[in-house]
């Protein structure tokens, strides 16, 4: 048999200096698909002291298994003092680091300026540790997966927030990472779904335990995001191949056939977006619309003695394993590993594989939670504002009732206008008589009338009869029409500066009359409105995405038949959340 040499741990402080090697009497190493892998160490007394935040690099006989952090030690004293240790990996570094407040990252089309993918994303979050502690990148070497789901993440550690990164990913992806050098990498690659160890009772299987579970079983799916109540995000504005789906769950018709119709509900409160809430109800329901198959292995891993690649039992492959009373082979994902003890048994593994990606079973324990307002993200309330409105107005003027729809009114559920058309309202009456002026023409008197008018600064007949005029000239015992012009009088009238007081008051004008109502141009059928009420939402402008435009104004135009007054009430109900602005 072939001799193993398996390094010693290597111990390192806060700042991964290495400060000795260490001698454990035991190491157990558990690593997972989906972190956080863990190890657990038996030190003697008189190895270096370790105390919680410094580094260790383990190995096993396949090489290093990566850089954990001590996350606690225990002293059992005794006649002979020893310590035992548990160490998390690396990763948990990215815990210690807050994601304060709300974010939103992600979203566009691809192909489009300004589009953020899932790499953008990972650099964002990444950006966002501590410099005393900044120990990852995102490895550049690594393709990125080519989504561009919009994420919220709100008061939430880097760590949880990277790795609900792949929640909307319909395609199986695992994290890769490298602490050859600092800073550390890391990165999502595509999990190969082509078998590639195996594990046989008559060679390197020593038992195996099988189970097929139908306990959570799923073939259709209630997704249900930000929100609550009539607000609460659904799928049904998610567009499929462009258009918008218009169901509010999603079923697996095949599944639903072989095993009946199981529904449950997913929430999932963080997600605004209908598109990622789709995209993830898929995943869980790919994940949970066959029974789950679970196998646990303890096997033997025989590559470093046979070079073999199908006996390298390795932490996200696919093994093939042949059941023997069953006649079959099943084929399933290496989704943790746990060696018992590295150093005395370093072949020995114990397996778990599973039809479920790990990940995935993040998601599916949110099926049937119960999402309520008190969670640590905010899930905003409805809000009403009302507006009263009145103008006069004609088919030249018509009347105008503008409102604004803020940016984070996440839903837009009315727009009530209650109307009514009245005569035309004045404040002012005429001018109480006019102004004369005397013209002597051949010994009979022409009286032409002054328009009635502010005249404190003196009647100019030239002005006020600019082009040609008709008159009455006044006699005794008969009344003439007489034509003439501006220029024929010019000198001629003489008016005194005087003024005419107006006469204030109410004076309606005019018959109320048939109107036409329009929201942002858009015409409101007449049998849309009844008895002057109607909902404005369906004719509201939209984006390129068919939702109705925020953070902008909006327009009720009221066009009548004639002169007449518009009086209107509009009552605006949105759900909002606050996410922006100051603390005062």
């Amino acid at each position: 048999m072939r001799e193993q040499v398996i390094h010693l741990p290597r111990l390192m402080d806060r700042n991964l200096k290495e400060t000795g090697r260490l001698h454990p009497s035991k190491v157990s190493l558990t690593l997972s698909l989906q972190p956080l892998s863990t190890a657990d160490m038996e030190l003697p007394e008189d190895d270096p002291a370790v105390e919680p935040g410094m580094f260790v690099e383990l190995y096993t006989h396949s090489g290093s298994a990566g850089i954990f952090r001590v996350a606690n030690v225990t002293a059992v004293y005794g006649q002979k003092t020893r310590r035992s240790v548990h160490l998390e990996h690396g990763i948990v570094t990215l815990a210690s680091s807050l994601l304060f407040g709300y974010h939103e990252l992600g979203g566009g089309k691809a192909g489009e300026a300004g589009t953020m993918y899932t790499g953008n994303v990972m650099d964002v979050l990444l950006g966002k540790q501590d410099p005393a502690q900044a120990f990852w990148v995102r490895d550049p070497g690594l393709p990125t997966p080519p989504y561009a789901f919009s994420y919220a993440f709100e008061n939430e550690n880097i760590l949880s927030a990277l790795l609900s990164l792949t929640g909307p990913m319909e395609e199986e992806y695992m994290w890769h990472f490298d602490m050859t050098s600092f800073p550390w990498k890391m990165g999502l690659i595509s999990a190969d779904a082509v078998p590639s160890c195996e594990c046989r009772l008559s060679r390197n299987l020593l038992e195996a335990s099988l189970r097929f579970d139908m306990e959570d079983l799923v073939t259709r799916v209630y997704p249900l995001g930000y929100g609550e109540g009539v607000d609460q995000l659904t799928v049904r504005d998610a567009k499929v191949d462009g258009v918008p789906y218009g169901q509010v769950y999603l079923q697996d018709d095949a599944a639903a056939a072989a095993c009946g119709v199981h529904m449950a509900v997913y929430t999932e409160s963080t997600v605004d977006d209908p598109d990622t809430l789709y995209a993830m109800a898929r995943r869980v329901l790919k994940a949970r619309s066959r029974p789950r198959v679970s196998l646990t292995l303890t096997a033997l891993d025989l590559s470093d003695l046979t070079g073999e690649p199908l006996d390298s039992l390795k932490l996200g492959r696919v093994c093939r394993v042949a059941v023997p009373d069953r006649g079959a082979v099943l084929e399933e994902r290496i989704v943790k590993a746990h060696y018992p003890d590295v150093y005395n048994r370093p072949r020995d593994v114990r397996l778990t594989l599973s039809s479920v990606p790990e990940d995935a079973e993040d998601l599916i324990a949110r099926l049937n939670r119960k999402t309520s307002i008190s969670e640590l993200c905010s899930q905003g309330a409805a809000s009403e504002y009302g507006i009263h409105f009145g103008d006069n107005c004609d088919a030249s003027y018509p009347a105008s009732l503008k409102f604004f729809i803020d940016e984070d009114a996440i839903h837009v559920n009315r727009v009530i206008c209650r109307f009514q058309v009245l005569p035309f309202r004045g404040y002012t009456k005429a001018a109480s008589g006019g102004g004369t002026g005397n013209l002597n023409m051949t010994g009979m008197s022409v009286t032409v009338a002054v328009p009635e008018m502010d005249l404190t600064t003196g009647y100019n007949a030239a002005a006020a009869l600019e082009g040609r005029h008709t008159h009455a000239l006044q006699t005794p015992s008969q009344n003439l029409t007489v034509a003439f012009t501006a220029a024929d009088l010019a000198g001629a009238i003489q008016a005194g500066s005087h003024t005419h007081p107006m006469d204030f008051g109410i004076y309606p004008a005019g018959e109320p009359g048939t109107c036409q109502v329009a929201v942002d141009g858009t015409l409101v059928p007449a049998e849309a409105i009844s008895s002057g009420e109607f909902d404005a939402v369906p004719y509201l402008a939209r984006d390129a995405a068919g939702r109705i435009t925020r953070n902008t104004w909006h327009e009720i135009t009221f066009t009548p038949g004639g002169i007449c007054r518009i009086e209107a009430d509009l009552h605006v109900r949105t759900f909002i959340r606050s996410l922006k602005g100051a603390v005062l």
